[in-house]
């Protein structure tokens, strides 16, 4: 079976999360290829290929390496929007930086961009839009519900003062409701929406904003020459879901293009640690 985020089991007394940031399949219980065991309460992560009963697959397309994370939690009763963001928390460590600025200032011990009004509604993406930050943010949830759900969609700091619900590749479909400056919206059981969403801050040369200096890699030096972006496939000085694209293509294959392929560790595999470089500096 496949793995994705996360797989649980829950008997009478509780039960136990797994998260899952690497392995594509697993076996559950004592399953072979002619029977699903239902039964027993056991994953077992394909880890390396091997499921160690006649089962397995070899090869690995020439990779002895491999990463593979994984996080445990326990639970009373399940709860699938609390078993998603655990995953997502275990899948996307926080990262740190030290912002500077007087107009506007952030607080020093908390700050909240976006809020959402509806606790099974999740925030899985938050970004520019791909033709930059004047064309609005990027604001893509998943109703993790088994029931419709109507949230709304609030920035602190600001007003939204329009929103087009748009494909997952950002092409516009329809206006939604704004209200009061907030987006007011409808998502499906268990369906995942995108909006481009417009804010009366929306543009930065409107108004000056803090700069973000990360302190956990080095400083970039400027030079005459421009220097191959780790996690570009495309060549465009930029690393976007462009560049995700060419690596999901060419994924789990062999390659002597090295990052024209998305194969960024230039090993000659197109595999996790790529997708772990191109993570890394999504947005540069």
């Amino acid at each position: 079976m496949t793995l994705n985020h996360f797989a649980a089991i829950t008997g009478n007394e509780g039960g136990v999360t797994l998260s899952n940031w690497d392995v594509d399949f697993m076996k559950l219980g004592a399953s072979t290829l002619g029977n699903l065991d239902v039964a027993t309460p056991q994953l077992s992560p394909v880890a390396g290929g091997d499921l160690g009963s006649g089962e397995s697959y070899s090869g690995q397309g020439g990779s002895n390496h491999f990463l593979q994370r994984f996080s445990l939690q326990t639970h009373s009763s399940y709860n699938q929007t609390q078993a998603m963001k655990f995953s997502l928390e275990h899948q996307n460590p926080l990262v740190t930086g030290l912002i500077t600025g007087t107009n506007p200032s952030y607080p020093e011990t908390n700050f909240s961009l976006l809020s959402i009004s509806d606790p099974d509604v999740l925030l899985w993406a938050l970004k520019p839009a791909e033709e930059g930050i004047s064309e609005g943010i990027i604001t893509r949830v998943w109703n993790m519900a088994n029931t419709s759900k109507v949230p709304t969609l609030s920035f602190p700091t600001r007003s939204v003062t329009s929103s087009i619900n748009t494909t997952h590749i950002e092409t516009d479909l329809a206006s939604e409701n704004v209200i009061n400056g907030s987006l007011q919206t409808s998502v499906n059981k268990y369906q995942m929406k995108t909006y481009r969403i417009l804010t009366d801050q929306a543009d930065p040369s409107s108004s000056p904003t803090p700069t973000l200096l990360i302190t956990v890699s080095p400083t970039a030096t400027l030079t005459p020459t421009p220097t191959p972006v780790p996690g570009d496939a495309t060549g465009d000085g930029h690393v976007d879901g462009l560049d995700y694209v060419v690596w999901l293509n060419h994924y789990q294959q062999q390659t002597a293009n090295g990052a024209s392929d998305g194969d960024f560790t230039n090993d000659g595999t197109v595999d996790g640690l790529d997708y772990v470089v191109w993570l890394n500096n999504y947005g540069t």
